[in-house]
């Protein structure tokens, strides 16, 4: 997931949308993984926020990435549960 500068905006686009979608599965599905796969699942997510850690470093913390950011973790932790599931990653 590591995006260099200088790279096009179209390879941004992609990596934001990419982070977006693997946010929005994880969420709907948390209450779906199993205890046996919890761990494995767990370290995903810390590679994929790692990745993305390193992305908006590499773009040296761009004000309009940072935005996208603080915009896409409120989306993800405050999102309403739906009526009879659980869903979002719990704190």
């Amino acid at each position: 997931m590591s995006l260099k500068s200088g790279q096009t905006s179209d390879s941004k686009t992609k990596k934001k949308e990419w982070f977006e979608a693997f946010l929005h599965i994880f969420n709907l599905r948390w209450n779906e993984i199993d205890n046996f796969r919890i761990d494995k699942y767990l370290m995903f997510i810390r590679f994929q926020f790692n990745s993305l850690l390193k992305f908006l470093k590499d773009e040296k913390y761009d004000e309009s990435l940072m935005k996208w950011y603080d915009k896409l973790l409120e989306g993800v932790f405050s999102q309403p549960k739906l009526a009879d599931s659980v869903t979002g990653i719990p704190l």
